[in-house]
């Protein structure tokens, strides 16, 4: 009972714009979890609450942080069950489109930016060959093939577009 009311408590603040709380809230839920699913949606809902509010290099740690740890010793248990399965999988696939993502937007320091966007294209690269089925692999093949192009790689960014054309003909990014 404790840690699902923790929950909608930072639901309600994030409805609230209350970002602040919702940290924090999540941060203590974070804090008294075990490894396991929950604990990594707590963790997700973090970073995403940190990209929400320009704190784009938290975000960027708290998904990295999140691949790592469902990478390593423990991956074991965030797939005790089915439903445990199922739940990370669809939450890395938006771990790994929103990390490609907040790459993609940092632009601070600015002798840093051709770095950080070149860590986008390779999330993004990454995140459509894992999930070319996923209803952001769009989205990530738009911003792929405009970094591509702000990066003098227009002959790649042209087979991008193309894929997304041929494959996402009806989507808004085509």
């Amino acid at each position: 009972l404790y840690f699902p009311s923790l929950g909608k408590i930072a639901y309600c603040y994030t409805m609230l714009n209350d970002s602040s709380n919702v940290i924090q809230t999540l941060s203590r839920t974070i804090d008294e979890l075990p490894p396991c699913a929950d604990e990594l949606e707590a963790r997700f809902r973090r970073g995403d609450a940190y990209r929400r509010t320009d704190r784009t290099v938290a975000a960027i740690n708290e998904y990295a942080g999140i691949i790592n740890e469902v990478n390593g010793a423990n991956k074991k248990a965030f797939t005790k069950t089915p439903e445990d399965t199922k739940k990370t999988g669809e939450l890395m696939e938006n771990v790994y489109f929103w990390k490609a993502y907040c790459y993609a937007v940092l632009n601070k320091p600015p002798e840093k930016i051709k770095d950080y966007q070149q860590k986008a294209i390779d999330d993004f690269t990454k995140f459509v060959a894992d999930y070319p089925k996923s209803t952001l692999s769009p989205v990530a093949l738009g911003r792929l093939g405009s970094l591509l192009y702000a990066n003098g790689k227009s002959d790649d960014a042209n087979k991008v577009f193309d894929r997304l054309l041929k494959e996402y003909k009806d989507s808004n990014e085509a």
